[in-house]
């Protein structure tokens, strides 16, 4: 036989969170963890590369995808600025000094890493230093993006 004084107790509490169920009239919000920075946003950051002295400002498009670096690298009492633009991983282009300081380039690049224009001048080391330091930057820089979307 079913007492309702000996089950009041899980009773009242059912029909507590019945009511509290049943009361809200908005649904609970959707929640998704998002760790990376809000998108179209500039990351910010200085490291020592090869031995060189780098400020960078890395720049993400709305979809989060990096699009270009900016650096200042200082190797000596000079300051050498320098441009990188991507495309997913791809270097696409770079405007700025070769990274001894000692040419200017402006080299162009296709979405398999072929150099399609600007390599005149510069010899295949100088090319590839700027491409490897392209690459080490945009690690650094999706690196420092993942951990700022942390809290770090």
């Amino acid at each position: 036989m079913f007492s309702l004084c000996r089950h009041a107790p899980t009773f009242i509490a059912l029909l507590i969170a019945l009511a509290t169920f049943a009361g809200c009239s908005k649904p609970a919000p959707q929640r998704t963890d998002d760790w990376s920075l809000q998108t179209g946003e500039v990351v910010k950051a200085h490291a020592e590369i090869g031995g060189i002295a780098t400020r960078y400002e890395a720049r993400f498009d709305k979809e989060g995808a990096l699009t270009s670096i900016i650096e200042t690298r200082t190797p000596d009492a000079r300051e050498l600025a320098g441009a990188y633009t991507f495309k997913g991983a791809r270097l696409l282009e770079y405007k700025g000094p070769t990274i001894d300081g000692a040419k200017d380039a402006a080299l162009t690049f296709n979405l398999q890493g072929a150099l399609t224009a600007g390599g005149e001048g510069l010899s295949p080391e100088e090319i590839a230093a700027v491409t490897n330091r392209a690459q080490l930057l945009r690690s650094l820089a999706l690196t420092r993006k993942t951990s700022q979307g942390h809290g770090d």
